[in-house]
């Protein structure tokens, strides 16, 4: 099947298996989500750095994907149980940032892009499905 990406705000009108890769996630976006995978989301000091703006947006590229390959060297089969349940359902990578096209700054964007090349590299077989900017109804 496939594998997207949306944030918590749409998340209602997203058809699919909606995971919230979120470190924290209000009660009110739960409604939507039918599974939390922390593991994906940047740790509580990046995120804090990061948000407090004590740290750019190529620092915290940088440091997210060393958190999310430390991740991959340790727990592999994180990875493949996503990839292998996007291989016969859909899936929706969410979290809280609004998209606003190929600029928006979101860890589910990086790690949507990691997840295409753990897939190519080992054989999933997953269709990958940009995000796309949609506006509340």
């Amino acid at each position: 099947m496939s594998l997207t990406t949306s944030y918590f705000a749409i998340l209602g009108e997203v058809e699919g298996r909606r995971i919230s890769i979120s470190r924290f996630n209000h009660p009110r976006t739960l409604a939507h989500v039918d599974e939390i995978l922390r593991s994906f989301a940047p740790s509580i000091p990046l995120l804090t750095r990061y948000k407090g703006g004590k740290m750019g947006w190529p620092e915290y590229v940088r440091r997210y994907t060393e958190e999310q390959r430390a991740h991959y060297q340790e727990t592999k089969g994180d990875f493949d149980e996503l990839l292998k349940t996007a291989e016969h359902r859909r899936i929706v990578l969410a979290c809280y940032e609004r998209f606003e096209g190929p600029e928006t700054k979101c860890h589910r964007i990086l790690l949507y892009n990691m997840l295409k090349k753990v897939a190519a590299r080992r054989d999933f077989d997953v269709k990958f499905i940009d995000e796309e900017i949609r506006t509340r109804r």
